[in-house]
């Protein structure tokens, strides 16, 4: 891929454009950069599904690196501003506090998308007391509509803990920060169960000899 060309000459500043987590950056004279928009163009492609603006974006920016476009910098910022429209508009969930009173439990999660056509993201929980069935969920979200991610997760142990929750472009970009949430799990799993099952029974037959023992101690002095 060519260099971006140089805006300076036109003498239009742009600003930046924060994004959701991303932002066209930049370059040195304080116009945006091509390379960034493009990288920014492609995550906003990987939502998209069946609209012609990935190629129109991708046809665009060559035009304006190779100097077809009369005002690049201005043309270059609608593109990023169009960018911006698909990559900001999925709302993430809010942070909130959960329980979990089972092994087995899932995870609900609200998506929303605020723009006029169907998204597709993807959604990861991580947490080292919950493993979830799959690392990652495909989520379409409607068009101005709002969906509930369900994430089937199994409990590690019992006790607090936080959970991190990444909403994503289907080609792996990070769309914001992780949403922390904060959850309790009150049930005893299989495992400590059975450790518990074990260590009561070790008691139980501790007690037992040590009952024999006395009584048979107290036998041999009564004689």
């Amino acid at each position: 891929m060519s260099r971006p060309r140089q805006l300076s000459a036109i003498g239009v500043a742009c600003v930046a454009l924060l994004v959701f987590g991303l932002s066209a950056h930049a370059s040195g004279d304080g116009s945006l950069d091509v390379d960034t928009v493009r990288a920014n163009a492609s995550h906003a492609a990987s939502m998209l599904t069946d609209s012609p603006r990935p190629a129109a974006w991708a046809a665009a920016l060559d035009a304006i690196e190779s100097g077809a476009v009369g005002d690049p910098a201005t043309r270059l910022a609608e593109i990023d501003a169009e960018v911006d429209a698909v990559l900001s508009a999925i709302v993430a969930p809010e942070p909130f506090t959960f329980t979990l009173t089972g092994d087995s439990n899932t995870l609900r999660l609200p998506i929303r998308n605020t723009s006029d056509e169907p998204l597709l993201v993807l959604v990861r929980v991580r947490s080292p007391k919950l493993s979830p069935e799959e690392p990652f969920q495909e989520v379409p979200v409607p068009a101005l509509s709002s969906v509930e991610v369900s994430v089937p997760v199994e409990a590690r142990s019992r006790g607090t803990f936080t959970v991190e929750v990444d909403v994503l472009a289907p080609d792996g970009q990070l769309l914001g920060p992780p949403v922390v949430l904060k959850g309790r799990v009150t049930h005893v799993s299989g495992l400590a169960q059975v450790i518990t099952g074990g260590a009561a029974l070790v008691l139980v037959s501790w007690w037992y000899t040590h009952l024999r023992r006395r009584r048979a101690e107290h036998a041999m002095i009564s004689e």
